[in-house]
């Protein structure tokens, strides 16, 4: 045994500034010498370059390598030397270790493009090269880049990431709403995460953005900054998961000549390393429960734990989803991205009693030819012998469906029945389409819809507006249900007021 792998066998794997140091030790030679015993060193002993600063190798035995070990050390040498790579892999980890492919720049640390800056492409590219991420297709998410190391997916987990998106999504309107009744920024002009517009500040993506008017992040011939914000729920958050968030305001700040941030870091928790990191770093680091209150911070929490067991068939009392609906619309904004969760949830739920079947929410897919992609709102597959495909469109009390809406589903159609096809589970029951709302069709998207149900009688289309939706829930005893819609989709304070204004 070479005292270079005697040194890996004892110490585990690590950088060749470690080894230098170690073997300096334990033989009595030179930094040099030592130095040159890395260089010779042959197999078992093998070398991971690229990852590191100034070219520095990350060296290994061959039984150690993918090992947790392995991966241990790994980030904690990337760490040591303020790597992107290190901020990238724990902004994935933060997220439970696995994020949809376009999500990872958010994540990463890492800007679009900048120079003397690696892109959040390239950090991508090259820790799927070396092995330390990797990227497939996982059931209903699409393609995803998945922390290594980590334990393998299981069904029940792909079922918690989407609920974990799901649940941001709520956080994030709610944000939203926040930074407009705050003077924070315009209700208008703040995106978020999954509306299909860029959530970009500078060169970086984020969960949240928007301009900001505060005179503080003014500066020389600039009217306004920017508000940016990137939230999370269900873990903790430790110091290295929070650095990739810090890095990006860093970066952002010396290299642009752009107005100032109000950056948000928005967690179910943080650690008190955390908090003085990230107040050191000039981050407003909230919490679910800071923000929003305690009752609201744990209706987020149920809300995470309720898509869960609605997903996974496990009993749900229809109660609780009301209830969890009561308190949710504490923090509903204007634009009703919860609205739209949650109704989602409430027809996963019906579908369920309905249909007596599994459920699939949110799920992601890109048609094999023609590389267009949907999402498929709620899957329900019924028994052996069906499948119902629903889409879910939550509208403002009073609000219609238009035959735009309706046209834009319609167009969907093909690339969900390339989803159907491709699971081998499905392909061979009846299958049947479906468009749900809480409000009402225009004529006009009544028509198309009958034309086009005459027309498509192998894979038949229905739909339902909000009077059916709760006539279903009456019929299956669902009277919790039955309510939710109503007050919280019907009888709405916006819909009082709609009808005083419509009345003076």
């Amino acid at each position: 045994m070479t005292p270079v792998v005697e040194v890996l066998s004892k110490e585990g794997p690590a950088r060749a500034v470690r080894l230098v140091t170690t073997l300096t030790k334990s033989l009595g030679i030179s930094p040099e010498a030592a130095r040159q015993r890395l260089s010779r060193a042959r197999a078992p002993v093998e070398r991971l370059s690229g990852l590191l600063p100034r070219r520095e190798a990350f060296f290994y035995l061959q039984r150690q390598r993918n090992t947790q070990r392995f991966w241990d050390h790994l980030l904690r040498d990337l760490r040591e030397t303020g790597s992107v790579y290190a901020c990238a892999i724990d902004g994935l980890r933060a997220r439970g270790g696995i994020v949809p492919v376009d999500e990872f720049s958010v994540v990463s640390g890492a800007p679009i493009a900048l120079k003397k800056q690696v892109s959040a492409s390239g950090v991508r590219r090259e820790l799927v090269s070396l092995g330390v991420i990797k990227e497939e297709e996982l059931g209903g998410l699409g393609r995803c880049c998945i922390a290594e190391g980590d334990a393998v997916m299981a069904p029940l987990d792909t079922v918690r990431v989407t609920a974990r998106r799901l649940t941001e999504s709520v956080i994030l309107d709610g944000l939203r709403e926040w930074a407009w009744k705050n003077g924070i920024g315009s209700h208008a002009t703040i995106t978020i995460r999954g509306e299909g517009k860029p959530c970009m500040v500078g060169p970086f993506k984020w969960d949240l953005t928007g301009p900001c008017y505060l005179v503080s992040l003014r500066r020389k011939n600039r009217t306004n900054g920017f508000v940016v914000a990137d939230v999370f729920t269900e873990d903790r958050l430790d110091v290295p998961h929070i650095h990739y968030f810090i890095r990006k305001v860093q970066i952002y700040d010396k290299s642009l000549k752009s107005g100032g941030l109000f950056p948000i870091l928005m967690a179910d928790s943080f650690t008190g390393e955390a908090l003085t990191e990230g107040h050191k770093a000039g981050l407003m680091m909230a919490t679910h429960k800071s923000l929003f209150g305690r009752h609201t911070a744990q209706a987020i929490t149920n809300l995470m734990d309720t898509l869960v067991r609605v997903a996974t068939n496990v009993a749900v009392d229809d109660q609780r989803l009301y209830e969890l609906l009561d308190q949710l619309s504490e923090i509903e904004g204007r634009a009703g991205n919860m609205r739209g969760v949650l109704f989602e949830l409430l027809v996963a739920y019906v579908a369920t009693r309905a249909y007596s079947g599994r459920i699939d929410l949110r799920v992601v897919h890109t048609h094999r030819k023609d590389r267009r992609k949907a999402e498929i709102d709620v899957l329900c597959a019924r028994n052996s012998n069906e499948v119902h495909i629903i889409e879910c469109k939550a509208k403002v009390p009073g609000g219609t469906v238009s035959l735009e809406e309706v046209e834009h589903w319609l167009s969907k159609l093909p690339i969900m029945r390339d989803y159907v096809a491709t699971r081998t589970d499905l392909r061979e029951r009846k299958q049947t389409y479906a468009f749900w709302t809480t409000g009402t069709f225009e004529p006009d998207a009544t028509a198309k819809l009958t034309y086009e149900q005459q027309q498509r009688t192998k894979r038949p289309i229905e739909w339902k507006d909000g009077e059916a939706v709760r006539k279903i829930a009456t019929e299956l005893n669902l009277g919790s249900i039955r309510d939710a819609l109503r007050e919280h989709f019907v009888k709405h304070p916006v819909a009082k007021l709609r009808s005083v204004v419509a009345e003076t």
